[in-house]
């Protein structure tokens, strides 16, 4: 996302990375949030292309730029105890078949086939949401309300410690997995 970004920077917006830089420098504001709110309120960017911007500068972008980076910096920090869990569930989903594909983006992990079936998302520094795409199942899960990967993914399942990947959040992911064939999502 990061590259595709400064991909089309000067297209976009008629500056490059480096004339970005040398404006948010020119400001005199240090601070990361106070950067990327003046790049929005003065120029009108959208918020990551400035948060891109100011991160490039610091460095902060660059853990972004490639699938590893993108899930080390969403297991980073306060929630790195989590990361255990994020495992289990991608190992977990992969098992499910040979199609099964992770693909991070910055705040999430989507497992596809063909398309998206389930997310693993760090919701907050104690729990990791797995949401999975059951439309049109009847089930007694939480709707998915904010998480990453759009309307495609129908329900949460909160996951705090490894005693809450039981035997039933197994099923509810291998049921997202059948149904995405049903649906087309299947070679």
């Amino acid at each position: 996302m990061v590259t595709a970004i400064l991909a089309k920077l000067p297209a976009r917006t008629g500056r490059t990375l480096e004339e970005w830089m040398a404006l948010v420098e020119a400001s005199g504001l240090a601070e990361q949030k106070a950067r990327v709110a003046w790049l929005k309120a003065e120029y009108g960017l959208g918020t990551v292309t400035a948060q891109v911007i100011v991160g490039k500068m610091d460095g902060s972008a660059d853990v972004y730029e490639d699938a590893a980076g993108m899930v080390n910096g969403q297991y980073a920090g306060p929630k790195a105890a989590l990361r255990p869990l994020y495992e289990t569930l991608a190992a977990m989903g992969q098992e499910l078949g040979g199609d099964v594909t992770l693909k991070p983006c910055r705040t999430y992990v989507t497992l596809a086939r063909r398309s998206q079936f389930a997310v693993i998302q760090a919701t907050t520094r104690t729990r990791i949401d797995l949401g999975v795409s059951l439309r049109g199942i009847e089930c007694d899960l939480t709707p998915a309300k904010n998480l990453g990967g759009g309307d495609a993914i129908t329900h949460r399942i909160p996951i705090s410690a490894a005693a809450d990947i039981t035997p039933a959040v197994r099923e509810w992911l291998a049921k997202a997995y059948a149904l995405n064939a049903k649906s087309g999502g299947s070679r």
